[in-house]
């Protein structure tokens, strides 16, 4: 739902344009406004063990789904944020 332009290892692996990466970058990022309609602000229905599940369905790396897990749950508790 964004594309985003960082690269912190200087170059391209094979030696394309750009590449796909499974995780969100905020250094020059872009979206589409289409893609606002899916957000979900007040992380509506979602609780910590249930992304936790979604994210084990999609990494293989316990310590990033620790990790990803922490986060959100610091962002949807503990955050002080105008979103919550």
């Amino acid at each position: 739902m964004g594309v985003g332009g960082f690269n912190f290892t200087g170059r391209w692996r094979g030696g394309g344009d750009y590449h796909f990466h499974r995780w969100a970058v905020v250094w020059g990022w872009a979206t589409w406004r289409r893609a606002w309609q899916h957000f979900n602000r007040g992380l509506d229905g979602l609780d910590y063990e249930g992304v936790k599940s979604r994210l084990r369905d999609h990494l293989s790396d316990p310590e990033q789904i620790e990790h990803r897990g922490q986060s959100f749950d610091f962002y949807a508790h503990q955050m002080d944020t105008p979103w919550n």
